[in-house]
């Protein structure tokens, strides 16, 4: 006989550095412009200005599809847990579009909602 599960498992907490590397995957998946990487990170519940986690992948392939580079740097502000179990990440990004030889260049702040997936996150909006 097995022995019997104990009564409570503790489930460690997110740290930052937790948080600030799952958003690197998306970086890199960015960059790498790899429409399907960056659906993989995405929540199934993903809804964000229009787009649905159904039209996700469709949406990127169409955008990166024209894309010939991308160079996206961020610099982190802060990572907010709520109460709900979802996480707010703000940051600033740099991003340069290289599409037909024209590059075209992005300063913006912006956030990221991700929710907890197994001892990852998924994203539910702000891709």
């Amino acid at each position: 006989m097995l022995p019997s599960p104990p009564a409570s498992v503790a489930v460690r907490e997110p740290t930052r550095e937790d948080v600030i590397a799952f958003c690197e995957q998306y970086r890199r998946a960015l960059e790498a412009r790899d429409a399907d990487a960056l659906v993989a990170l995405a929540s199934p519940r993903y809804d964000s200005e229009g787009v649905t986690y159904a039209t996700l992948s469709m949406s990127l392939k169409r955008t990166l599809l024209h894309t010939d580079q991308i160079r996206y740097e961020i610099i982190y502000g802060d990572v907010t847990p709520h109460a709900d179990g979802t996480i707010t990440v703000t940051f600033n990004y740099t991003a340069s579009f290289t599409t037909k030889g024209q590059t075209r260049s992005v300063v913006d702040d912006t956030e990221m909602l991700l929710e907890r997936h197994g001892a990852s996150f998924r994203i539910l909006s702000g891709m």
